[in-house]
């Protein structure tokens, strides 16, 4: 008997879906303020919490993807906590929805509000 070897493809995703569902989970992020650029902060209270232009995705050859999200935190909160939680809250849920292999999270706080 031969058995066929199963070779699996990797799974592509639009970008859009993948800063999407990134903001999907974000939004729910304990002491996230925001998702921003520094050099597009200029009006707190027009911050929204979902800017596509703070999430960045990249696609590897073997099919993985790197991201880089730049965030806005309140000061009430430990900053490494939560950067940590973040990052590690997007690779669980990114990689079971969407069913990606994520290489790199990156995760910056931008800003640091005062509410």
């Amino acid at each position: 008997m031969e058995e066929k070897s199963k070779i699996s493809k990797p799974v592509v995703v639009s970008d859009k879906k993948i800063k999407d569902e990134i903001k999907a989970i974000i939004s729910d992020s304990y002491g996230v303020f925001g998702i921003e650029k520094q050099n597009n902060i200029s009006d707190l209270t027009k911050i929204k919490k979902g800017n596509e232009d703070a999430i960045f995705v990249w696609r590897h050859t073997d099919g993985s993807y790197s991201l880089d999200i730049y965030l806005i935190l309140s000061a009430d909160v430990k900053i490494t906590e939560t950067l940590s939680e973040v990052q590690n809250l997007v690779d669980y849920k990114i990689t079971k929805k969407l069913g990606i292999k994520i290489r790199e999270i990156n995760i910056y706080a931008e800003s640091i509000v005062s509410l």
